[in-house]
């Protein structure tokens, strides 16, 4: 399967959503199972939550699955962090 019909089909079944938290907008998709222990995947380098795509669908059946992109506007490593924290007790992770 091409990597566009690939990313056509995750999209669609796996829409992304946007949340501000402390002035930095994530973008995540947030799948499986409500109560299921959460599972966090952390791209690398320039990636985006696309890159972990074919891994969702197989994990959502026992795991909370979180993608996301890091925001722009976290620009160290610390902000990041801290960041991060902020954006997963806001979903409850």
């Amino acid at each position: 399967m091409l990597f566009s019909e690939k990313l056509k089909r995750f999209t669609a079944a796996h829409p992304s959503a946007n949340l501000t938290v402390g002035g930095a907008q994530f973008r995540y998709v947030l799948s499986g199972r409500e109560n299921g222990r959460p599972l966090v995947f952390l791209n690398g380098g320039m990636n985006t939550l696309e890159i972990w795509m074919d891994y969702v669908d197989g994990l959502s059946e026992d795991y909370r699955v979180l993608l996301f992109d890091y925001p722009q506007q976290l620009r160290t490593n610390q902000a990041l962090v801290a960041g991060m924290h902020a954006f997963f007790r806001v979903l409850g992770i």
